[in-house]
């Protein structure tokens, strides 16, 4: 098992500068249509969520805003 581990921190450590400034492209089409549904007062969470799930970049982004200490 340590001599996986070893080998998997390397590549995680060499990989981390190349990945550190990307971010996943957002989709409009799907920013707008999560828009819509939040301007929509009887449109539940589920379905926001369900939407939301189509777009990678934004989810990566809200995790950051969710997850940050401001």
């Amino acid at each position: 098992m340590k001599f996986l581990e070893r080998r998997a921190r390397p590549a995680e450590a060499r990989l981390a500068p190349i990945l550190a400034d990307h971010e996943p492209p957002t989709f409009p089409q799907v920013t707008l249509r999560i828009l819509a549904k939040l301007r929509d007062q009887e449109c539940s969470t589920d379905e926001v969520s369900e939407t939301l799930q189509w777009d990678p970049g934004l989810v990566v982004r809200l995790l950051r805003v969710v997850n940050s200490a401001a």
